[in-house]
């Protein structure tokens, strides 16, 4: 009986450790740079998104500068305003892979996900 419990104990530890050597993969495909490229992205994108609000929201600027294009790549951004957010949200969802696969992490990064997938639908 303690010769099973031996090769349990040691096939679990062994799984442990293939576990952890594939984290550590998956953390290597992920690299450092990617996870700040894509977070500078997400903050660009929501800082800019949030000052066209502001303008649009108070009535002088919407009618001088957005209406009357005083700033000219403002309308541009607007237009492809929708494709830049899915290309934002795509990048952070690669850097999100190693939480998804991490136990207590999972459901936050799940529900971060999906909160971002109804809030660009």
């Amino acid at each position: 009986m303690d010769r099973c419990e031996t090769i349990l104990t040691t096939d679990r530890e062994e799984a442990g450790s293939a576990a952890k050597q594939v984290d550590q993969a998956v953390e290597a495909a992920v690299p450092r740079a990617l996870f700040v490229l894509a977070r500078l992205c997400l903050c660009a994108f929501v800082l800019v998104t949030s000052a066209y609000c502001l303008l649009a929201y108070i009535p002088f600027t919407y009618q001088w500068v957005i209406k009357c294009t005083l700033v000219k790549w403002l309308p541009v951004f607007v237009s492809v305003h929708p494709f830049l957010y899915w290309a934002v949200m795509a990048l952070v969802a690669l850097t999100l892979a190693p939480d998804v696969r991490n136990a207590r992490t999972r459901r936050l990064r799940i529900c971060q996900t999906m909160t971002r997938v109804f809030a660009g639908a």
